[in-house]
C-alpha cells in the first residue's frame, strides 16, 4: 500500500515536471 502510494506520487511529481517543461518550451 505504501509503495503504490509513493509511486503515485511521483508519477505524478513526473507528470507536474513535462507539463511544466511543455509549457516552457511553447
Amino acid at each position: 500500500m505504501k509503495w503504490a502510494h509513493w509511486q503515485g506520487s511521483l508519477l505524478q511529481e513526473q507528470f507536474c515536471g513535462i507539463l511544466l517543461l511543455r509549457s516552457y518550451f511553447t
